[in-house]
This record gives C-alpha cells, structure tokens and sequence, in this order.
C-alpha cells in the first residue's frame, strides 16, 4: 500500500465535520420551526377557550332574562366560575 499524498490527508475528518454542523443546524431550525409552531397552537387553543367562555356567559345572561331577571351574571370584581374559566355578564338595557 502506497502513502497518501499530504494534501489529501485529514479530508474525510474535515467532510465529516461539517456534515455533522449542517445535520446540527438542521436540527437546531427544525426545533425552532417546531416551538413556534407549538406556541402558535396553544395560544389559538386559549383564544378558542376565551370565545366559547364568554358565548356560555352570554347565554347564561339570555337565558335570565327570559325567566325575568336583570341578566347579570357576576360581576368585575366577583366574576362568576364557568367551567374552568372566570366570567361576568354585565347587562344595560336599552331604549
């Protein structure tokens, strides 16, 4: 077996280096891609909560003043426990 020349020597090592950076920074973008996306999925998740919270507070509120009270459900200060939420339902009638 011949040697190798001396410019040849140590390339595989370089070749695998980067391509162990570039797998790391793959990785490193996937991870970010995949947080935020994490992120973005659980706050659509609370606006979703928020919505169905305060259309249970409204229909509560409806409900009352079909059977003849003011509609008023808890108040800013005392809001009223709605399933694992808080809410309050504060009504003014109009003319």
């Amino acid at each position: 077996m011949s040697p190798r020349p001396r410019g040849k020597r140590g390339s595989a090592i370089v070749v695998a280096l980067i391509t162990v950076a570039a797998v790391g920074a793959l990785g490193a973008a996937f991870l970010r891609v995949s947080s935020a996306d994490h992120l973005r999925q659980s706050e659509e998740n609370e606006n979703l909560r928020a919505f169905y919270l305060a259309e249970a507070g409204l229909a509560e509120s409806f409900n009352a003043i079909r059977m003849g009270r003011t509609g008023e459900i808890g108040s800013e200060a005392n809001p009223a426990g709605y399933g694992d939420g808080l809410l309050w339902v504060t009504a003014t009638e109009t003319a």
